[in-house]
């Protein structure tokens, strides 16, 4: 699979400003073709990934970037990908529990009002 800059936009849900940006600070590394145009295939759509999942949980660029220069540099740092990975473990963790404590009032409000409406509805 071979994707232009643009497919891989559509794909990703990154406009092609980001990819380029990402690019420029060393989080992708495209092939590029006869006509030095980018080159995506599916392991750029696996790292992508990755990256969006590691963003969107909160991670910060810079240790985004660490992570990704240690991938770059080859198995000899997998210990320490492990410990960034479990360091953000640990505040995924804390985030999830804070959200579960939120849906749970949430739920209970929901739970509440129901009540209330089922109460007015048969004292009418």
């Amino acid at each position: 699979m071979s994707l232009k800059i643009r497919e891989f936009s559509r794909k990703t849900g990154l406009t092609t400003y980001t990819l380029r940006y990402y690019e420029k600070i060393g989080l992708l590394q495209p092939e590029r073709d006869n006509a030095n145009h980018r080159d995506y295939n599916e392991n750029d759509l696996d790292w992508i990934d990755l990256l969006q999942k590691l963003k969107s949980t909160g991670m910060p660029l810079k240790d985004i970037k660490e992570f990704s220069n240690l991938v770059l540099t080859g198995d000899n740092t997998i210990p320490q990908r492990i410990k960034i990975l479990e360091k953000h473990q640990e505040k995924v963790i804390e985030q999830l529990t804070e959200f579960n404590d939120c849906l749970d009032k949430v739920n209970f409000k929901i739970k509440y009002y129901r009540g209330v409406l089922k109460s007015n509805i048969r004292e009418a």
